[in-house]
C-alpha cells in the first residue's frame, strides 16, 4: 500500500502545483486587467524547472534522513546492501 502512495504522490504532486500556479496567474492577470500591475513573473517552464529541482532535492534530502531505500519499496534488496553482503 505505501508504494502505490508513493507512486500516485510522484504523479499527482507536478498536477497539483501545475494547477497551483495556473490559480496564481489567474490572480495575477486578473490584477493586470484592473491596474495592480505585481512583480510575479510568468515564465511556466521556469517556474516548473524550479519546482521539480526543489522536490528532488527534498526527496534525495529526506531519503538521507529518513533513511528510506527506494529499492525496498520496489521488491528486492538493495544494490548497495547487495554490494555489502558481496564482501
Amino acid at each position: 500500500m505505501g508504494r502505490i502512495f508513493v507512486i500516485a504522490l510522484a504523479i499527482a504532486l507536478p498536477f497539483a502545483l501545475y494547477a497551483l500556479w495556473q490559480f496564481a496567474e489567474r490572480k495575477r492577470l486578473q490584477a493586470a486587467v484592473q491596474g495592480k500591475t505585481g512583480t510575479f513573473s510568468s515564465w511556466p517552464l521556469g517556474w516548473l524547472i524550479l519546482a521539480s529541482l526543489i522536490l528532488i532535492v527534498l526527496s534525495f534530502l529526506a531519503m538521507r534522513i529518513f533513511g528510506w531505500d527506494p529499492d525496498g519499496w520496489i521488491g528486492g534488496p538493495s544494490l548497495i546492501q547487495r554490494d555489502l553482503e558481496s564482501r
